[in-house]
């Protein structure tokens, strides 16, 4: 198993000093839910959101560019989104 070693802030680069949210409110199961919030105790920014979107800005790349399959049904789903997000709202 390959794994790069970025610097997450070039990634997601939103990580401020912000009021401290936990994980338990993403309903993550343990030990992920004690590791989320460890990290967020450690790291400078503290806050979950973050850390959960800089792991997605990492890992949804990576897992496009291996599964094929996933990358077409991904890439379909976004253009939707695009498109609904576009139109009024009735």
């Amino acid at each position: 198993m390959y794994i790069a070693y970025i610097d997450v802030h070039s990634v997601h680069s939103a990580c401020v000093m912000g009021k401290r949210s936990t994980g338990g409110r993403f309903n993550l199961d343990e030990p992920w839910n004690g590791k989320l919030d460890d990290f967020c105790a450690a790291h400078f920014s503290g806050s979950a959101k973050e850390v959960v979107q800089a792991a997605l800005d990492l890992f949804i790349p990576a897992e496009l560019r291996r599964d094929k399959a996933t990358a077409e049904r991904f890439k379909k789903l976004q253009a939707q989104r695009r498109t609904s997000a576009k139109s009024p709202k009735g």
